[in-house]
């Protein structure tokens, strides 16, 4: 039975068949090494690296380490390690006037950091998977919550989010960024920093891909991850001799277009009574420009009191989704005929099936709707719309682009006519 390729860890692609480089053996942890007593029966892996077609993030396709959620960490910040880290948060906290909000620190190991972000003006609050790290932390003084950042259900949002190399260790970037998103108050702002894979590559050190880091990041790369996932990334750096990335984001605010479906109940509410009134008389109603729009609305008004629906379209595929020519709009101005909603789109054979009369302006665009014919059906429905009007001796409505605003009125006036006598011809169906 063939195997389901791997799909990419953020996009969810699958993966090409052939991985970029494959390494064994390999270690399967970086963290806790064998006992004495495993070490005759330990075995290193085959370490595959892919890279997606689709988004070119770099990833491998094993099964994460049993303590990914965690952070595992021997060492403490040293004093100055603490004073730079302190000087570049307080960089950040000033730059986006982020003093006295909430934070939360997302795989904080012990809290170390926690001090840093609560001397730089913050309200810290850690989350970190592993007991014994909480425990300590706790007894230090420092808030830390013992979960994960999937199943984290906090009393309240935050206002900033951290997380210092941590992402990488995630087998799904998009659960954790879209749960970062869920836990965090709208216009959150975050901190992030990944390892620079650029930085590995360009050393050639590809032993330095390791079991435990399963996705590997390049500026572009954590851009997208996070620009597709609900936030805009506002600076993204290279950081620490380009060892790492650095990437500032902030939560994408969403659109607010509720207010406008009064605007929109206003106008259902008037076209409603505009229609009734009509139909109280007796009057058959055409809708003319019946496009995507007037459809809608039409729809979502719940009008059933409609007798014909008109739309236009050219046959080649000049001018597709633009305006009317300006003289066009101005003669029909002059006439109180508002076309500046009118956009250009072409005939289809869908049409056929749609309208019941095709009117050709002339024998260029009728034998052009001809061909697109499937059955004699729909020939029959084709006709030249100056045969309205024979005693105009002529087969073709003139083009009036070069004639001036002469030649659009002439046009006008000649349409005019014709439509009058199709309108009372079919009204009398």
């Amino acid at each position: 039975m063939q195997q389901t390729p791997p799909t990419c860890r953020l996009c969810a692609t699958p993966l090409p068949h052939a991985p970029i480089i494959s390494m064994s053996p390999f270690p399967k942890a970086a963290q806790f090494y064998p006992t004495k007593d495993q070490f005759k029966d330990d075995a290193g892996i085959t370490l595959d690296v892919f890279q997606c077609s689709a988004c070119s993030l770099v990833q491998l396709s094993i099964e994460p380490v049993e303590y990914y959620k965690e952070v595992i960490t021997a060492a403490s910040l040293s004093p100055k390690a603490k004073a730079a880290r302190l000087t570049e948060i307080e960089t950040f906290v000033q730059t986006y006037h982020l003093k006295g909000k909430r934070a939360l620190e997302i795989g904080c190991a012990r809290g170390d950091m926690l001090d840093v972000i609560d001397e730089a003006g913050l309200y810290p609050t850690g989350l970190e998977f592993s007991p014994s790290s909480v425990d300590i932390g706790r007894k230090r003084g420092r808030t830390i919550h013992c979960d994960y950042i999937n199943t984290y259900n906090p009393n309240e949002k935050a206002d900033v989010f951290f997380s210092f190399n941590y992402m990488e260790h995630q087998p799904s970037p998009k659960d954790f960024i879209q749960s970062i998103h869920r836990v965090t108050s709208n216009d959150a702002m975050g901190y992030i920093t990944v390892p620079n894979l650029s930085y590995l590559l360009d050393s050639k050190c590809l032993y330095e891909f390791v079991a435990d880091h399963l996705v590997y990041f390049t500026p572009q790369t954590l851009r997208l991850a996070f620009e597709n996932n609900g936030f805009d990334v506002l600076n993204c750096e290279l950081i620490n001799n380009n060892n790492d990335i650095l990437a500032i984001v902030k939560k994408r605010t969403p659109l607010h277009i509720h207010d406008h479906i009064a605007e929109v109940d206003q106008l259902k509410s008037e076209l409603n009574k505009l229609v009734n009134q009509y139909a109280d008389h007796g009057k058959k109603i055409a809708v003319w420009g019946a496009g995507h729009r007037t459809l809608a609305l039409l729809a979502i008004s719940q009008i059933n009191k409609i007798a014909f629906i008109v739309d236009s379209a050219g046959t080649s595929n000049y001018h597709i989704g633009e305006l009317p020519d300006s003289r066009s709009i101005d003669v029909a101005k002059k006439h109180h005929i508002d076309i500046t909603n009118q956009r250009g789109r072409q005939f289809t054979t869908e049409d056929f099936d749609e309208f019941d009369l095709i009117y050709a302006m002339d024998t260029s665009n009728y034998r052009n709707i001809i061909k697109l014919a499937r059955i004699p059906e729909d020939m029959a429905k084709v006709k030249l719309i100056l045969d309205e009007l024979p005693n105009y001796n002529l087969k073709d409505v003139p083009d009036p682009y070069y004639g001036g605003v002469n030649g659009f009125e002439n046009v006008y006036q000649m349409l005019d006519l014709a439509c009058h006598k199709i309108a009372k011809r079919i009204a009398s169906i």
